[in-house]
């Protein structure tokens, strides 16, 4: 009698254990789907360091820093959108100017302009210099500083990408995640 009662209690124990979990493993995949998603490269503005193709765990809870890689959504039209991935080279705070058809983002903080006028031969060596379409000559010379919420992104390979060079700054409500690891 006493043999039985404890098989019951084992296999009533051991019913609880196996409920148990299935439902953590359950609430483990729920909160991995809400937290990342997984992102396929097309193109080759991202090469040598993602390659088309190459599958992207991408975070969709952390908010990017510099040089992070970042997936976003750019918004053209009603029906039209288009998704990159790109690197942020220029933060909210970060200094955006342009000089002789070029463009410099400097970190807040590296440059005193009260001091010297900023030219391309006296930048500082933490300075990003990149060359500017007709168009981002324009918008960029309108621009000063990164505000709160904007970023600006590249590609890796800088002569074959369209970034923010191209689309201007982006919002942070236009990035989808950051990117977590390459998967294959």
């Amino acid at each position: 009698m006493e043999k039985k009662k404890n098989q019951k209690e084992i296999k009533n124990l051991w019913r609880w254990m196996k409920a148990a979990c299935f439902y953590i493993v359950m609430g483990g995949a729920i909160l991995f789907l809400l937290q990342f998603h997984v992102y396929v490269v097309q193109g080759e503005s991202m090469d040598p360091t993602l390659k088309n193709g190459e599958y992207l765990l991408v975070n969709k809870s952390v908010s990017p820093k510099k040089y992070d890689i970042v997936t976003l959504t750019v918004h053209r039209g009603k029906s039209n959108e288009e998704s990159y991935v790109k690197r942020v080279v220029g933060i909210p705070g970060d200094y955006v100017i342009s000089i002789d058809g070029r463009l410099v983002i400097m970190p807040e903080g590296s440059w005193d302009f009260s001091q010297k006028e900023v030219t391309l031969e006296n930048l500082p060596n933490n300075a990003t210099i990149l060359d500017l379409s007709d168009s981002g000559r324009d918008y960029f010379s309108k621009i000063n500083k990164i505000p709160k919420g904007k970023y600006f992104v590249l590609g890796d390979n800088h002569r074959n990408s369209k970034d923010s060079r191209t689309f201007g700054l982006i919002s942070n409500s236009m990035i989808d995640g950051v990117v977590s690891y390459g998967l294959f």
